[in-house]
């Protein structure tokens, strides 16, 4: 049909937004903007090779359905029927960015600013014909982009240069709306995601009134991507309520020692202003906790078990691969490894197989005994020391203290706030070491260097390169793996989130847990879209799903959410 137009307030409708369904394109709105947010999900062509795992388990007739070739052409159809003004993406891999999105330039995306650091970053495209941009912030996970109507200034839409380098006579340039794409971070973490959204908003109200907007409540402002964060949590309760008091608990624990307020009224969630509909969730993936942890949901983290269901599936499997065996030996392990991950060398699975079966650890190790990091080790990193000789040790990384507290148990993860260091990785004032956020996919240590949110600068290719090289390559020969290790290396990969790579993996060994195939969905809305008061909700736009993510028509296991927003009158 016709494209949707609302030049005027008279044509946009009354009491609700107007809900558009995907395919369906956003309308277009003068004096406003379109706004597109997608996860479209790391790895991308480059970095990493798992996604196949990601899939729900025997759904994939082609394995080549994976790749992304094929998810590229699914994401590059999404955006381009939405149709956005402004589009922003999250989980883009810096190494491949530009091959990986060069079609962003052929639908008429022709700027873009991408995150300065870190594994999973936001991008922000523009087509600059709608917006310029005036300046951008990078900020913890938040992508802070300011722009100008280009017809305000429509000399900028034709230079390519930033409208902060145009100004005259030193007058600051108009920021007529401020966009953040932010990728807040995943799990247990909810201090740090109230800090990373109170610390980007903050920044853009402060922009604003340096461009000569003083009143807070006239800051054109939106925020969107994916919060990790649902209803309840503080991140979302600061957007909604704009304070957060130190009453408020997060996943059992104090999210803020003091009352934090937001530098403008407080947000507009636009999937609500749909009066139509709940908004449809964003997260669509097969619910496998309630299968593979004991204890379902309340219990996974650092602490989660495998459940009777999942160990009873973990022994068929291993019993077919000894052949009866009491251990598994070389051999064994690598047809585990090949029939799991295509490859002997890649994955935790192997790395912590080699840790069971004591590669460059003591016995003692090897069976799980713990032992702390003292003292030192925490002064040694303020210190700006290595941490050091700490050969597949796990490292918890706690908050602004720098606290360092370890357990050396079989070279595995526990959570996305840990971390494996193989070698010596000199670290600037560490205050954090995360994951990233997507289900922890960690894979080395350099990998998850990129969220240290107090060192400046990304780790070197050097310092990556040091701590890829101090893996194993190889199995050990004449080494050995029981069950109770190898029960060990899928409850840490539970312990990481990865519960789609435990289902996939048994599935692939043929010993699928009883009551997979009728597993339901887990649904939650991450992915979201915020706007100030002085904006105006003219459209919202759902896209839906009722099968896990991804499949063959989602390539990704988040949907994209769109809006249509407009500059109120008198303001």
């Amino acid at each position: 049909g016709a494209r949707i137009r609302w030049p005027s307030r008279s044509m946009a409708p009354a009491n609700s937004a107007m809900r558009i369904l995907a395919p369906q394109p956003l309308p277009r709105v003068s004096s406003g903007l379109s706004v597109l947010s997608y996860n479209v999900l790391l790895p991308n062509s480059v970095d990493g090779w798992w996604t196949y795992k990601m899939y729900a388990p025997g759904s994939l007739t082609d394995m080549t359905q994976a790749d992304w070739p094929t998810r590229s052409a699914l994401i590059r159809e999404q955006i381009q029927q939405a149709d956005a003004d402004v589009v922003c993406l999250q989980e883009v891999a810096d190494v491949s960015f530009a091959a990986d999105f060069e079609f962003m330039a052929e639908l008429g995306y022709g700027s873009c600013e991408l995150f300065k650091k870190g594994r999973f970053r936001p991008a922000t495209f523009w087509r600059p014909s709608a917006v310029s941009l005036v300046y951008a912030s990078h900020r913890d996970r938040c992508l802070v982009t300011g722009f100008s109507f280009c017809n305000d200034i429509l000399a900028l839409a034709t230079s390519g240069e930033p409208a902060s380098k145009k100004a005259h006579k030193g007058q600051a340039v108009k920021v007529d709306i401020t966009v953040i794409n932010c990728h807040l971070q995943a799990g247990p973490e909810g201090a740090r995601r109230l800090r990373q959204m109170h610390d980007a908003v903050e920044s853009a109200v402060k922009a604003a009134k340096k461009a000569g907007v003083t009143d807070p409540s006239k800051v054109a402002l939106i925020v969107c991507g994916d919060l990790n964060a649902g209803d309840t949590t503080a991140a979302v309760r600061l957007l909604e309520d704009g304070v957060v008091l130190p009453s408020l608990m997060e996943d059992g624990e104090i999210v803020t020692s003091k009352a934090k307020k937001l530098a403008l009224p407080p947000l507009i969630d636009c999937a609500r202003a749909v009066s139509s509909r709940e908004p449809p969730p964003t997260l669509v993936v097969a619910e496998l906790i309630s299968l593979l942890v004991e204890g379902g949901a309340a219990f996974t983290g650092r602490d989660a078990r495998l459940s009777s269901t999942a160990m009873a599936a973990l022994r068929n499997a291993f019993d077919a691969l000894s052949g009866g065996k009491e251990e598994l030996d070389t051999k064994d392990v690598e047809r585990w490894l090949v029939r799991v991950n295509g490859k002997v060398g890649r994955g935790s699975e192997f790395r912590a197989a080699c840790a069971e079966m004591n590669i460059g650890l003591s016995a003692e190790t090897a069976a799980g005994t713990d032992a702390t990091v003292t003292d030192a080790v925490s002064d040694a990193a303020a210190t700006n020391a290595a941490v050091s000789d700490a050969a597949f040790t796990r490292v918890a990384v706690t908050d602004v203290g720098a606290v360092l507290a370890a357990n050396v148990t079989t070279g595995v993860f526990a959570s996305s706030g840990e971390v494996v260091t193989a070698v010596a990785v000199t670290l600037a004032i560490v205050t954090e070491l995360m994951d990233g956020a997507t289900g922890g996919i960690i894979a080395t240590a350099g990998e998850v260097l990129d969220d240290v949110t107090a060192v400046t600068e990304a780790p070197t290719e050097n310092e990556i390169d040091a701590v890829e090289r101090s893996s194993p390559k190889n199995l050990p020969e004449g080494g050995k793996l029981g069950f109770e290790g190898f029960a060990r290396v899928y409850e840490a990969e539970l312990r990481q989130g990865k519960f789609w790579g435990v289902a996939h993996d048994l599935h692939a060994l043929g010993s699928p847990p009883e009551g997979m195939g009728t597993a339901g969905l887990f649904t939650a809305r991450y992915d979201r879209i915020y706007t100030s008061s002085c904006l105006e909700v003219l459209a919202v736009r759902d896209s839906l799903s009722d099968a896990a993510c991804p499949n063959g028509m989602q390539p990704s296991d988040h949907l994209s959410v769109g809006a249509s927003l407009r500059l109120r009158v008198n303001i």
